[in-house]
């Protein structure tokens, strides 16, 4: 689990899982290759300060800037 962003204003932080996939990015159709060409993506999680709960998304991207711009479209 690496936390990529902390909002103190929110009081909440992004978390990212890598996850071995032959899914694609829901938002451009992309997917990551390793070196030795196994394919991946990251799934993404919001932690609330107040709480350990870790609440996923219920999809699959390439890049956080993928993610952002999935949500800011829906």
């Amino acid at each position: 689990m690496a936390q990529i962003k902390h909002d103190p204003f929110a009081r909440c932080s992004v978390h990212r899982y890598l996850r071995y996939t032959n899914y694609t990015c829901q938002w451009c159709g992309n997917s990551k290759i390793t070196p030795r060409g196994r394919t991946y993506l990251y799934e993404y999680g919001v932690k609330n300060d107040d709480s350990n709960k870790l609440i996923l998304d219920d999809t699959l991207f390439c890049s956080a800037k993928c993610r952002g711009l999935y949500y800011d479209a829906v």
